[in-house]
């Protein structure tokens, strides 16, 4: 397998839930941190990597993939042996709703 480099910023929980499926998957890469907060996204540099200027973004081989649970689903497919995702498909499908929350919200007490 070539290698992988994650482009992400560390106070997005899309890109932190990337870096864990990257864990739990023993799979080594590089990090480029893209600063978010100083526009580095919309710099013409990214803009060659990534036209939708969003993080994270996992380039693989010659290949570049946006969006978290697209990214995991690949690596979920392409790295053995273990599923990131229950057996059960009731089980998956409740994993696969729960991954697409962007907040929890919690009531106030």
């Amino acid at each position: 397998m070539n290698k992988f480099i994650l482009y992400g910023y560390q106070s997005s929980s899309a890109t932190k839930r990337v870096m864990i499926a990257l864990k739990l998957k023993h799979i080594l890469y590089d990090y480029v941190e893209i600063d978010l907060s100083e526009g580095e996204q919309r710099s013409f540099a990214f803009l060659q990597l990534n036209v939708q200027r969003k993080v994270p973004m996992l380039t693989h081989d010659q290949y570049s993939l946006t969006q978290s649970l697209a990214i995991i689903e690949y690596l979920d497919e392409i790295v053995s042996p273990k599923s990131l995702l229950p057996e059960n498909p009731t089980d998956r499908a409740w994993s696969r709703s729960f991954a697409g929350i962007n907040e929890l919200v919690f009531p106030t007490l």
